[in-house]
């Protein structure tokens, strides 16, 4: 069975899992070498960790990146910024370049509260409201001031923006794993 590969980096992975994909490389200028003459190489920091993944030249014009369970089960979990460069000789060059959220292997977590942190404060608004809040969640604060301490007008407005936050996390999901855009569209005729 052949597996059809994504050609563009992955938005997110999750630690102990494999993930693949391709892309093509095209060098311009005086470099006209095939591309199978280039090295393709992305690299993955933030302020705690730092990972390498080298790509292996895929014999169609394409560079296959592949990380299997294994090297990604050694990975600490958080927001990365990439870049993606090719290489050959003394000659390097940036290709590419974004951001990727490494999740957690859910399978080696106990429970965990992995929701953000808009969704817990609007949880905790919402149960001050309804006179349900536990003390965990009355000891919240917004901006250094306790959410108990909020009047209900106060509330129902940082319960109004929360709301929009989650909103928006919603959409980056959806259009993360393909789906369609549900923003506004203007045309001007």
């Amino acid at each position: 069975m052949s597996e059809t590969l994504p050609t563009h980096e992955p938005a997110s992975m999750s630690v102990g899992d494999s993930v693949r994909w391709k892309r093509r490389i095209e060098v311009y200028g005086d470099h006209k070498d095939p591309a199978d003459s280039w090295v393709l190489t992305y690299r993955l920091v933030n302020a705690n960790d730092k990972i390498e993944i080298a790509c292996t030249d895929n014999g169609d014009g394409y560079h296959l990146a592949s990380v299997t369970a294994t090297t990604s089960a050694d990975w600490v979990p958080g927001v990365y910024t990439w870049r993606a460069f090719v290489a050959q000789g003394s000659d390097r060059f940036t290709v590419g370049e974004g951001r990727i959220c490494i999740e957690p292997n859910l399978a080696d977590l106990d429970a965990q509260d992995l929701r953000s942190w808009a969704r817990r404060m609007l949880d905790a608004i919402e149960a001050l409201l309804e006179n349900r809040a536990t003390q965990d969640q009355q000891s919240y604060s917004i901006a250094g001031r306790s959410i108990s301490r909020f009047s209900r007008a106060e509330l129902m407005e940082q319960r109004r923006m929360l709301k929009r936050e989650i909103a928006n996390e919603d959409a980056a999901i959806q259009i993360a794993a393909g789906g369609p855009h549900r923003g506004i569209t203007r045309v001007r005729i």
